[in-house]
């Protein structure tokens, strides 16, 4: 991004936002105003209406740049500065940042990134591998999460004048091929896509997902068959168990999401 290009930051809730969202967006106003120009926010319980919203309080500012949050993401201020760093107009009008999605209830998580399918028919979202061991920016993407991606203000222009449209941006639809009704960003992206507008995502950056899960006996179960295992094993024989940092908790439930945070939002010292 050029020295001269100005940020938007821009969200989406249903009326709340999380705590640690707060405190970090504060963060980066805090520490990055001299490349942030305006926040926009959209509030109401439509996903796609709202994102419509965002994006037309946007193109009314004079930003270069959309930073297009969800309200229930932290996002660190070396993310933004890596997502900042690595946009361009041209190359990478769409540079999406790196969350994390739990599909089936928790028991699949993978990144909001997919690649196009070789047969050019959908996508498929990055493994692992693709993201750990990426050198640089991976692009020419089936599409990137809405909920954490910098979008230059071009894309928006082009899709409108494509469509004629007014909120042209995100939609609720029904797809015959898929048999099943879309929403959000798929449209979006769909869109892009067939603009030949380049989706590229950045695999170093990285955000916590603040989610809630269903507790239940299975849960319990689970929970259990942990903390028993960790036992067995004596805490000692490299398991990890989904557990960050494995030798600093002698007890899984030092872990488990019941666990309270605190949030410190501060500006960095000038030396």
């Amino acid at each position: 991004m050029n020295k001269n290009e100005k940020v938007c930051i821009g969200w989406i809730d249903g009326g709340t936002v999380h705590t640690g969202f707060a405190s970090h967006i504060s963060k980066i106003l805090l520490n990055r105003n001299d490349r942030i120009s305006d926040v926009v926010c959209a509030s109401g319980p439509y996903l796609s209406n709202n994102r419509n919203l965002m994006v037309e309080m946007f193109l009314e500012t004079e930003a270069d740049w959309l930073l297009s949050l969800d309200s229930d993401l932290v996002i660190g201020v070396d993310s933004f500065d890596l997502l900042v760093e690595g946009a361009d107009k041209t190359k990478y009008p769409i540079l999406g940042g790196i969350y994390y999605l739990p599909l089936g209830n928790g028991t699949n998580i993978v990144p909001s990134a997919m690649r196009m399918n070789e047969n050019g028919i959908g996508g498929s979202f990055l493994t692992f591998d693709e993201v750990e061991h990426a050198d640089g920016i991976i692009s020419e993407l089936h599409s990137v999460g809405g909920g954490f991606a910098l979008i230059h203000r071009s894309v928006f222009e082009k899709i409108q004048q494509f469509t004629g449209e007014k909120f042209c941006w995100f939609k609720d639809e029904y797809r015959e091929e898929l048999d099943s009704w879309i929403s959000d960003d798929v449209y979006f992206y769909a869109t892009c896509r067939a603009l030949n507008i380049n989706i590229s995502t950045h695999p170093k950056t990285t955000s916590f997902h603040l989610k809630t899960f269903k507790l239940g006996l299975d849960t319990f179960k689970n929970y259990a068959s942990l903390n028993q295992q960790g036992h067995d094993h004596n805490h000692d024989h490299g398991h990890n168990h989904g557990d960050p940092n494995p030798h600093q908790h002698e007890h899984p439930q030092d872990w488990m999401p019941n666990k309270k945070f605190n949030w410190w939002t501060k500006k960095k010292k000038v030396n």
